[in-house]
């Protein structure tokens, strides 16, 4: 009976020491900067450097505009069966996969 006792003591320090040992992994600070630089944009969002605000526009329905790349990327087989937010997600992981961007790459 006692060594059942002692293995239920050594295998419950070993969790804690384990559950120890990823908390210390998380990035906690990280992730408390990143919240508090979300709340900072969030209360600038209407600010831009020069003063000039940019309107983000978009047009429905130009597929014909792009059916040369569509077909060359084979995009409609990409995102067969997604739509709205799963169809969004698919494409950005599309272009973050297949076109690096770094600021500086001369890529606009």
């Amino acid at each position: 009976m006692k060594s059942k006792k002692k293995a239920i003591i050594v295998i419950t320090l070993i969790l804690i020491i384990i559950v120890s040992i990823i908390l210390s992994i998380i990035p906690w600070k990280e992730l408390k900067e990143f919240k508090e630089r979300k709340t900072q944009l969030a209360e600038y969002s209407e600010y831009a450097e020069d003063g000039v605000e940019i309107p983000f526009t978009y047009e429905l329905n130009q597929r014909e505009n792009y059916e040369e790349l569509i077909c060359e990327y084979d995009l409609d087989s990409l995102v067969k069966g997604y739509r709205d937010v799963a169809l969004m997600e698919v494409l950005l992981n599309w272009v973050s996969s297949n076109f690096k961007h770094d600021g500086g790459s001369g890529m606009p």
